[in-house]
């Protein structure tokens, strides 16, 4: 998928609408929180996303000045619904971020947008646009924020939050499994050329391993091992 095959390519494209999960861009990153949009008009009023019943104070803003203040988050299942493209970009993006994190530790904020634009899939989204996806990251509370107070104009650090370490700890649990199913796969090229055959011992390879950790009642006549971008990675 390209940014392109999205109805919006960026963020700061879609006008927010009434229950919507957005950002406020003016809070410094150790500030950051969910807000949801409560009325849209000549204002935009907005509250924090869990005050369902509204009883703190809202924030105001004017319309035209809304889209230089108020960002809206992808991280939401509303979000998801209706702008699936662009969704997956977002959850695709974090999850790599998150990754980052995981291998390099705390990383500086433009450090990380340099990481991340270092990926084909992520080569024409732009800075602004990366780092507010990381500023809903961190809204949504994947990801922390550190900062030295004793400088003045200290960079902004993020690092993993102790959930988002969890989610990565099993991750990389799981990845161990299929670094097992590489090296199973390849050592049969030593011996065996005919790809039908190679295929076939590959599905029993895949076959095997999902009997061992799915429940019983799972069951599947052949299996196949497809892409991010649905091509066969086998």
């Amino acid at each position: 998928m390209t940014t392109a095959q999205c109805q919006f390519s960026r963020l700061s494209d879609i006008p927010l609408a009434v229950d919507d999960m957005c950002i406020c861009l003016k809070e410094p990153w150790q500030n950051l929180q969910n807000y949801r949009v409560r009325q849209v008009g000549d204002e935009i009023v907005i509250g924090p996303y869990v005050d369902v019943a509204k009883v703190e104070e809202p924030q105001k803003f004017n319309s035209p000045d809304a889209s230089d203040n108020l960002l809206i988050s992808p991280y939401s299942t509303a979000f998801r619904s209706k702008y699936p493209e662009l969704a997956v970009l977002a959850w695709m993006l974090k999850d790599l971020a998150s990754s980052l994190l995981r291998k390099n530790g705390p990383t500086e904020v433009i450090k990380l947008v340099d990481h991340l634009r270092a990926d084909e899939r992520l080569k024409d989204v732009e800075q602004i646009s990366i780092e507010g996806f990381l500023r809903c990251c961190v809204a949504s509370r994947y990801f922390s924020v550190k900062s030295d107070k004793r400088k003045k104009n200290p960079p902004i650090v993020l690092h993993l939050s102790s959930t988002q370490l969890d989610i990565e700890q099993r991750r990389t649990f799981a990845g161990t499994f299929a670094g097992e199913l590489v090296s199973l796969s390849e050592r049969v090229r030593h011996l065996i050329d005919h790809p039908s055959t190679v295929g076939t011992y590959r599905e029993n390879l895949l076959q095997t391993l999902l009997r061992k950790h799915l429940p019983e009642p799972i069951t599947w006549p052949r299996v196949s091992c497809l892409g991010a971008l649905g091509n066969s990675t086998w």
